[in-house]
């Protein structure tokens, strides 16, 4: 059966039909890792398409917008951080910003007649704080509002350093991958607000690792996923101190092992001297900007 722009199985229109109606709704939520989660508004699990809907009290859908034009649906998943479902250091690593979340209703009494597919689209701004987040639903409409295409800069518009733009193939212009940029240190110090740590035994100037990024390889939480951007670096006596942009959602042990990434400043003189990479710079450094524009003409 079809209800507008929306299939909806025979089974389950039936149930709509009806005057009483046990229905539910299922949202899931496809990280960035790959895992998905799912909840229901009922008040037991819901097992369907191989993806277990748990019952949770913590999680709120506002009511659901919906326009036929090009608006954006507007929905946000308000809930308290659950231990065991939503943590907090999964929430500060970026595992769900811009995850693909889907919103289905069933009958909960046979889920054999199927779901409607309410919304399909993806997390957009998600804010957490005092134990409790707060997540932007924008549907795929949304992404038919936003820029396209390239436009001319001065700086480097790679958005990582060593991805296919930066070193096509996994190779830089000078022959080098992206692991002869990274380093293993041990963590020496941390401070008491976590901004500023402290690794042993490195030998790289001052600014080296300025714009870089850091993530252990032991400890609670490690991986890239966990990663957190360089503000500043400075040698002190062989060992590496840095300062963090945002500290990191956990507690550090001196003794854990990281890496620490070079950074770029996406400028074209730190791509040619420090990479050896200018072939593939994303920029154009040359061309005049709105100064010249400016210029009062002799």
């Amino acid at each position: 059966m079809s209800t507008g722009i929306r299939n909806i199985p025979s089974g389950l229109a039936t149930t709509l039909s009806q005057e009483v109606m046990q229905l539910a709704l299922l949202l899931d939520i496809t990280r960035k890792d790959g895992v998905v989660i799912g909840f229901t508004t009922v008040d037991f699990d819901i097992i369907y398409g191989g993806i277990t809907y748990s019952a949770t009290t913590s999680l709120d859908i506002t009511s659901i917008r919906q326009s036929a034009g090009t608006g954006i649906d507007n929905v946000d998943l308000t809930g308290a951080i659950d231990s065991s479902i939503i943590t907090e250091s999964d929430l500060y690593a970026g595992l769900y910003d811009n995850a693909q979340v889907r919103l289905m209703m069933c009958d909960y009494t046979d889920l054999s007649k199927g779901v409607a597919i309410l919304l399909v689209g993806f997390i957009g701004q998600l804010t957490y704080e005092d134990g409790k987040f707060l997540a932007e639903f924008r549907s795929l409409m949304q992404r038919t509002t936003a820029k396209c295409g390239n436009i001319t800069s001065q700086s480097c518009r790679v958005t990582k350093l060593g991805n296919s733009q930066c070193a096509p193939g996994g190779n830089f212009q000078n022959g080098l991958t992206i692991s002869s940029y990274r380093f293993t240190r041990t963590l020496s110090a941390v401070s008491a607000d976590g901004y500023s740590l402290t690794f042993s035994s490195d030998s790289s100037a001052s600014g080296y690792y300025d714009y870089g990024r850091v993530w252990f390889t032991t400890g609670p939480a490690s991986g890239q996923f966990f990663s957190r951007e360089i503000k500043s670096h400075t040698l002190v006596s062989g060992q590496a101190v840095i300062v963090l942009q945002e500290a990191f959602p956990f507690s550090l042990v001196v003794g854990n092992s990281a890496v620490l990434e070079a950074g770029c400043d996406r400028l074209y003189t730190t791509c040619r001297n420090k990479f050896g990479n200018y072939y593939n710079f994303r920029g154009e450094p040359y061309i005049p900007g709105n100064d010249v524009l400016k210029r009062i003409a002799r």
